[in-house]
């Protein structure tokens, strides 16, 4: 019998002595959790399952596991490690999902937020000594045992001028549940390993914004008397120092502009005809820095901010540990759809000084 038809039998034995509250008390199980799982919101341990078959008057035989309401789990292993085995997938090979979700996380990640810094669990701290443009030295604190590991090289002419530490603390992030065919899952073909991957990648993504949006109070601040084209540039250009407007050394812009696409759009619609900065809004640009369109709430209308300006190269995230949930439960009750999730171990930080002025944030006073 499939999980559906068990959850209505259970649900219809419910009714049929008293509803909700009257089982509930009997089984001393609180009517909010009750009513969820026979709504399909939640789980109930095998022992309160249990309680409440056995109050039912349902056997186990009528399902095909101790507690069929279960979720399947998938670690992902990394990206090396893929290069060397081929784990099982719920009959899928993994290397054929997860290469292309790498490469999804990439894209949406990486590119985005520039330097993979992820710890091992003993580190935390980081110290940054940085010199021109994206030349830095990332060391590694173990506090534990009081030594240090060195994660990326100073190049040798670099010019230091300032030392700044910034503590990564990954956590567990979850995105989902996703909906998704269920022809697509397993995903077996290429449409399928396709879409999946991009699906899961683009929600790591919005987890990992959301992540800079917690950061951003973090960072110095700047203000301006109105959010209008004309006071951003005048901020811009007075605030930030100036090798915000010089390029990286792959010779993209050094910061980015991030903002939300309202604001964006308001900007694009009070620039000048034919104006030089109307050209640059167009091109998704301001002042030569790259603009960010992006949905963070602290940036949404009625935020804290109405812009960021974030140096790529002080831009680190962590990505270490990701694993997809299949919710063969939520499948079977809403038919042809499975429901995944998607978590990792994360952060997102910004490694900036007061007195850099290389990345702040950007708010109206009131």
């Amino acid at each position: 019998m499939v999980q559906r038809d068990v959850r209505e039998a259970i649900r219809e034995k419910v009714e049929k002595l008293g509803g909700t509250n009257k089982v509930s008390a009997a089984l001393d199980i609180h009517p909010t959790t009750l009513g969820r799982f026979l709504r399909g919101e939640t789980q109930l341990s095998h022992d309160k399952l249990e309680r409440l078959l056995a109050h039912l008057g349902l056997a186990f035989n009528l399902i095909e596991s101790p507690n069929p309401f279960t979720q399947r789990r998938f670690q992902i292993p990394p990206k090396n490690a893929l290069e060397v085995s081929r784990p099982d997938l719920g009959g899928a090979r993994a290397d054929w999902v997860m290469l292309p979700f790498y490469d999804s996380v990439e894209q949406a990640i990486a590119i985005r937020y520039g330097r993979d810094v992820t710890p091992e669990r003993t580190h935390s701290a980081f110290c940054l000594v940085v010199g021109d443009a994206d030349k830095a030295k990332i060391s590694a604190t173990d506090g534990t045992a009081g030594s240090y590991t060195v994660l990326q090289e100073q190049d040798a002419d670099t010019k230091y001028w300032v030392s700044t530490g910034v503590e990564v603390r990954p956590r567990r992030i979850t995105a989902g549940p996703l909906l998704v065919d269920l022809s697509l899952w397993p995903p077996e073909g290429q449409k399928a390993q396709a879409f999946v991957a991009a699906v899961l990648g683009s929600a790591m993504r919005r987890a990992y914004d959301l992540l800079l949006d917690e950061e951003l109070d973090n960072m110095p601040s700047a203000t301006v008397a109105s959010a209008t084209l004309s006071a951003l540039v005048d901020c811009l250009t007075s605030e930030a120092a100036a090798s915000v407007f010089a390029p990286m050394t792959d010779g993209r812009p050094r910061c980015i502009l991030m903002m939300s696409p309202g604001t964006l759009s308001t900007l694009r619609q009070n620039a000048t005809a034919g104006s030089v900065e109307a050209a640059e809004l167009a091109a998704g640009r301001l002042l030569g820095i790259e603009i960010v369109a992006c949905d963070l709430p602290s940036l949404a209308t009625g935020g804290d901010y109405i812009a960021a300006l974030v140096p790529r190269d002080r831009l680190v995230y962590s990505f270490a540990e990701a694993e997809i949930t299949f919710n063969s439960e939520m499948a079977a009750s809403v038919a042809a759809m499975a429901g995944l999730t998607i978590s990792a171990r994360g952060d997102v930080r910004v490694a900036v000084c007061v007195d850099e002025k290389l990345g702040f944030t950007i708010g109206v006073t009131t």
